[in-house]
């Protein structure tokens, strides 16, 4: 199959990514150019100085990577019948696949919109489906360009399964971007490497070598056998990420004061308003917090006021942090673990204190895990032998390493 490239990016984790004409159509939309004033870290650039990229270059390499995964398995086994329907869908899929994030990503849908909006289950996922439709629409792009069943198809695969529940033939498509199956999908290939070298932190995976050593067997993408220590490495370096940088206790303030800013500035600006109108969520970014900053509007007063602490580095402060014993687990609970519950250990001299100083308590039942809570995710990926490539397998922990840790799992109590 020979694909006709048309443009060629140069990127620090990549080098040189080579894209088609069709990629382009979409990237040079309003819609995908905003993704360059929204910052992939999010608060974690607050404490980290590094952490500057943008979601504009995250986006263009997890279209570049789902690219040559699928070219790869395309190449390797033309029993597959892979066609340009197929890897043109994929492609595009890995470049839309966060259209929908609005300011500060994860602050935006995990916190913000709860708060302001009770009960909505509205979250960036949908939204980058329907920014998708919505690029296509607004800019007048070709059925050459993106055609009504290759929109489809590709808001699938942005969702990780066809909501029809229709069975796709070629279902190991659905394992590139957003793989459902282990979690191991174009996505993170790009955002651990990325977030690694802008953080300045060592990463230990190898992302190439391991798309290298993939092929379908059964309808999903499986590995060669000698590559589970090295995807054992992806999701250790991706636990120590979540660890030391996205749940970052100052960066955890500083996305509390970042939600509180939003919250007092929703009424007067209609922030939240933005998800139901995909134009005015195309105008909807980082920039934000400069529209508050700069106004003078009283409405405002309170947001700008906040604004200011951060700019001041007046912080919020974390109280105390505790690492639960896994023992206690069933005992204390996200329900339970709440602001009253804090408060009724306090003595009424320390009650009278917290009205005197009108604090504020936030309470975080943060839970990390290598991917899918206590289980290790190493057991839900199949592998392959170099002497039998069409037979699939798991591997036990035996096969791999005695280091390979028996806890997957860990929670931690924070009091901001």
């Amino acid at each position: 199959m020979r694909q006709q490239y048309d443009k060629v990016v140069t990127d620090p984790i990549h080098g040189q990514m080579r894209m088609d004409s069709y990629c382009w159509a979409l990237i040079d939309t309003p819609q995908f150019q905003r993704l360059r004033d929204l910052k992939q870290l999010g608060s974690a650039y607050f404490v980290f100085p590094g952490a500057s990229h943008n979601r504009f270059e995250h986006s263009l390499g997890v279209g570049h990577l789902a690219n040559m995964q699928a070219m790869h398995l395309h190449h390797l086994q033309r029993d597959l019948d892979m066609d340009q329907f197929d890897i043109k869908c994929v492609t595009l899929a890995g470049l839309a696949h966060d259209l929908g994030h609005g300011p500060f990503s994860h602050i935006f849908d995990g916190h913000f919109i709860p708060r302001v909006r009770p009960g909505s289950n509205w979250k960036h996922e949908d939204a980058s489906e329907r920014m998708l439709e919505h690029a296509a629409k607004a800019n007048g792009l070709t059925e050459d360009q993106i055609s009504e069943d290759e929109l489809k198809f590709i808001k699938a695969l942005i969702r990780g399964h066809e909501s029809n529940g229709s069975a796709n033939q070629k279902q190991f498509l659905f394992d590139i971007v957003n793989n459902k199956r282990n979690s191991i999908d174009v996505d993170k290939f790009d955002y651990i490497g990325r977030d690694s070298l802008y953080l300045g932190m060592k990463c230990g995976f190898d992302y190439q070598r391991s798309m290298q050593f993939t092929r379908v067997v059964d309808n999903q993408i499986c590995w060669n056998k000698n590559e589970a220590l090295n995807l054992n490495e992806l999701f250790h370096t991706r636990y120590n990420l979540f660890k030391q940088v996205y749940c970052h206790k100052v960066g955890k303030t500083v996305e509390l004061m970042l939600t509180d800013v939003l919250c007092l500035a929703d009424e007067h600006l209609g922030i939240s308003a933005a998800i139901d109108d995909n134009e005015q969520y195309t105008y909807l970014t980082d920039a934000i917090l400069r529209e508050i900053e700069r106004s003078k509007a009283p409405e405002l007063k309170d947001a700008r006021a906040l604004m200011k602490r951060i700019r001041l580095r007046d912080l919020y402060r974390c109280a105390d942090t505790f690492l639960l014993p896994t023992e206690m687990a069933t005992r204390v609970t996200k329900q339970n673990f709440t602001k009253e519950r804090i408060l009724s250990y306090a003595t009424e001299s320390e009650m009278n204190e917290i009205r005197k100083s009108r604090t504020e308590i936030y309470t975080d039942y943060l839970v990390l895990s290598w991917c899918f809570g206590k289980e290790n995710p190493i057991d839900r990926c199949r592998f392959y032998n170099k002497f039998d490539v069409d037979t699939s397998f798991t591997l036990s922990r035996s096969q791999l390493s005695q280091f390979i840790p028996h806890v997957f799992q860990e929670i931690t109590l924070r009091v901001f």
